[in-house]
């Protein structure tokens, strides 16, 4: 109630879980998010077995969290230069101007700064 952005934001990284590697992983998808990883630099191997803790989980279900219910605030991973500069270039980015997140796919973007779909020309 006193932090409803933050709030948002904790309930979509518990649902952004599902999308994890250790769950595309069953689906022999779990690759799908290896730019974002490298990018914030998380290396990880048997994270997936039971009992293990696995940070390529927090990180995704953070960055894609961050893109659909930003929590008010920049996630620590997010505040280093060259790690917003590398996943501009990766399937979800953050924007350098405002430390926001933009999730880019099928050629159009949603920055949750405008909270607006944009098409890649920049028209709606």
């Amino acid at each position: 109630k006193k932090q409803p952005a933050r709030g948002k934001f904790e309930l979509a990284r518990l649902v952004a879980q599902t999308w994890s590697p250790c769950e595309l992983q069953k689906l022999q998808a779990a690759q799908a998010w290896d730019p974002v990883l490298e990018c914030l630099e998380v290396r990880e191997s048997g994270a997936c077995n039971v009992g293990t803790y696995s940070e390529a989980g927090w990180a995704v279900s953070s960055v894609v969290a961050a893109t659909i219910a930003p929590p008010g605030c920049t996630l620590p991973a997010l505040t280093r230069t060259d790690v917003v500069a590398c996943l501009k270039k990766a399937p979800f980015a953050a924007s350098a101007s405002s430390g926001t997140v933009v999730m880019e796919a099928a050629g159009a973007n949603r920055s949750v700064a405008s909270e607006e779909p944009v098409t890649k020309g920049g028209q709606q």
